[in-house]
């Protein structure tokens, strides 16, 4: 019997999601260069409805004076938009911080756009770049140039080039690997979209030589040393699995599916890294057909994870009681924030609205993001 590749091997639900998304094969190497607008004009903007994909997300680009916008007399490198989630960060406001690490630009100043002040962690990135003068952006500002480098990395339009991994080889450079050879990435200390049954699953990797880490808890440095010196790197689809950005080239990746659908990003870093990737269905959600409409979701031992622990040599031991209670739980979180109304609607009701507290409300009650 012909065993499947590795990283099919242990889905089921994204299985054909996962192979259409693969083929499209990312060009990794295609030179990378920028575009200059004389007099250009940012500011930080998020529309309620997009009509359009801009140039840059999250920050609005034109070009000419105005009265109404504070001008610098200097050449300003664009990053793009200072992202408040950890996650967006890594794929939207560095993308374009390839020119921080070319000696082209070395001596430049740098610009980023905000709508608040700048995450610590945003901050300890800017910092470990080298860059030497920032410029973060909160209202309508001219420059005299404004450089906007092409982006090296986009999930959406699939493009994946060689220099995002090398801006993070780069950053990765400036601190020295630490920790263990196996660690576990949790999220089961995150106060957002909570993952039920991983603390199940989580002992399991504990009891098999996992050190179990909790990434929000420790300082961006150590984050990266961590990573930077496993071999073995497990844990839930999500933001801490992009830390695998810092792995060394080669290591062996275990992403945990939380729902039934895969993780672009997720995938085109392990391409960029040359990881050992194994995706394992562990989605157990009774409404199997929904893919993540709901912030809470539930995984548990499936069949596809099962096989995974066999074929790897762990010792494991499931626990119906802890399973039929975690089910009760998700189905408790479920109805209460179950979307009702489409998303679409939502966005149109949050165009006519004046405030932008009510348009949070609005988006917070109908349990929807965007």
């Amino acid at each position: 019997m012909k065993t499947e590749p590795r990283p099919t091997r242990y889905l089921s639900a994204t299985k054909r999601a996962f192979l259409k998304f693969n083929k499209k094969c990312p060009e990794t190497n295609t030179p990378l260069g920028a575009k200059i607008i004389s007099c250009g004009i940012i500011r930080p903007h998020r529309p309620n409805i997009k009509l359009f994909q801009p140039l840059i997300k999250n920050v609005k680009i034109s070009r000419g004076r105005s009265k109404y916008a504070d001008y610098i007399d200097e050449d300003v490198v664009l990053l793009g938009h200072a992202e408040l989630h950890f996650g967006h960060f890594l794929a939207d406001s560095l993308s374009r911080a390839w020119t921080a690490m070319d000696s082209k630009y070395k001596n430049k100043t740098f610009a980023v756009a905000a709508h608040a002040p700048l995450a610590a962690f945003a901050a300890e990135f800017y910092k470990l770049m080298g860059i030497k003068k920032l410029l973060v952006i909160t209202k309508r500002t001219t420059f005299r140039n404004l450089i906007i480098p092409e982006s090296s990395f986009d999930y959406i339009k699939n493009i994946a080039n060689k220099k995002y991994a090398d801006t993070f080889n780069k950053i990765g450079e400036t601190v020295a690997p630490a920790g263990f050879d196996k660690i576990y990435l949790s999220r089961t200390k995150f106060y957002k979209n909570p993952v039920i049954g991983e603390k199940r699953i989580e002992r399991i990797f504990a009891q098999n030589g996992y050190e179990i880490i909790y990434p929000e808890t420790l300082p961006l440095r150590q984050q990266i040393a961590l990573v930077k010196g496993a071999t073995h790197i497990a844990g839930v689809q999500g933001t801490a699995l992009h830390l695998s950005l810092f792995a060394r080239d080669g290591a062996n990746l275990i992403c945990l599916h939380r729902n039934n659908s895969i993780l672009t990003m997720q995938i085109l870093i392990d391409k960029l890294k040359n990881l050992k990737s194994a995706y394992i269905d562990c989605s157990i959600d009774p409404y199997s057909k929904r893919k993540n409409t709901c912030p809470a979701c539930i995984i548990g031992i499936t069949e596809n994870l099962a096989r995974f622990f066999d074929d790897n040599g762990f010792k494991w031991k499931d626990d119906p009681a802890s399973a039929q209670k975690e089910m009760r739980e998700f189905e408790e979180i479920w109805k209460q924030q179950h979307r009702i109304v489409p998303k679409w609607i939502v966005s149109v009701l949050c165009a006519v609205l004046p405030s932008r507290e009510m348009r949070r409300a609005l988006r917070k009650k109908a349990c929807v993001k965007f």
